[in-house]
């Protein structure tokens, strides 16, 4: 059973800011009413199968990738789980920050995956 996958508010709020004229309009190419929008937004409605399939489909249009949009999966270390990872030096400057999608980090360090052969 997959876990339940929400829209990263700020990201969705700045996509929808640069591409649509509003909120509504928005709600109306996606195909969705907008209070089911907002409730998703909230994290009270999680993004589900199939309005997943539909934001895919219109992010193509954007060249947007649907993982962008939404909030990144937990980090599982045995039984607990992590929004992301941030390595810090001792006078608090960030070193690498991970989580599930993506990583950042300062370009005098190198981050290394080790993959499960």
């Amino acid at each position: 059973m997959g876990c339940k996958r929400f829209l990263d508010k700020e990201i969705m709020e700045d996509f929808i800011n640069t591409n649509f004229n509003s909120i509504s309009d928005f709600c109306r190419k996606l195909g969705v009413s907008r209070s089911h929008f907002d409730g998703m937004i909230k994290r009270e409605i999680s993004c589900g199968i199939k309005t997943r399939g539909k934001l895919t489909n219109l992010l193509n249009d954007y060249e947007v990738n649907l993982e962008d949009v939404l909030e990144p999966l937990p980090i599982i270390m045995g039984d607990k789980s992590f929004k992301e990872i941030q390595v810090s030096d001792k006078d608090g400057n960030l070193i690498v920050s991970i989580n599930s999608c993506n990583e950042i980090s300062d370009k005098n360090f190198k981050v290394e995956y080790i993959p499960f052969d």
